[in-house]
């Protein structure tokens, strides 16, 4: 996935069809893991603050799987990515990049989580087993999407 242009106001992206459909499976996978939307804060133990309404957590939930259809919706969609030479144009709002980016870090973090959250500094790695393939796959898919994302929001390139 690259950026191509900035282009009124837009991201167009080219990916190639083996991106397209890695893309589509990190997505498949992040809905999979059941993450939910980032907590508030690292503690998971940690209880809302006391003036957030009741349902903010299920309206979180409710936002981050529209997200995820979203993201998914957007490589189906023919207006947005559209067949050419050597795979696609994928053109994004910048507000849809950061969804895009959101939906890709959750699958990352997620994944992350599923493998039980090695410190890879220290040199921990995953437990490579059978049931932590799905996992393995988005840890490893997330980093090059994160990357062009996070360089088409910065404007750098």
């Amino acid at each position: 996935m690259n950026l191509l242009s900035r282009d009124g106001g837009r991201h167009v992206f080219h990916l190639t069809e083996r991106d397209r459909d890695a893309l589509r499976l990190l997505l498949r996978i992040a809905d999979s893991l059941g993450r939910g939307p980032a907590r508030l804060t690292r503690r998971p133990d940690e209880p809302l603050p006391e003036d957030a309404p009741a349902d903010f957590p299920a309206g979180m939930a409710g936002i981050h799987a529209d997200r995820l259809a979203s993201a998914a919706g957007w490589l189906e969609d023919p207006a947005r990515c559209i067949p050419g030479k050597g795979g696609f144009g994928l053109t994004l709002q910048p507000t849809e990049t950061e969804d895009l980016l959101r939906a890709v870090n959750s699958a990352k973090v997620g994944a992350w989580e599923a493998l039980g959250c090695p410190d890879f500094e220290l040199g921990e790695g995953p437990d490579l087993k059978p049931q932590n393939l799905h996992a393995i796959v988005a840890l490893e898919l997330a980093g090059p999407f994160l990357l062009a994302l996070l360089e088409a929001l910065d404007g750098t390139d």
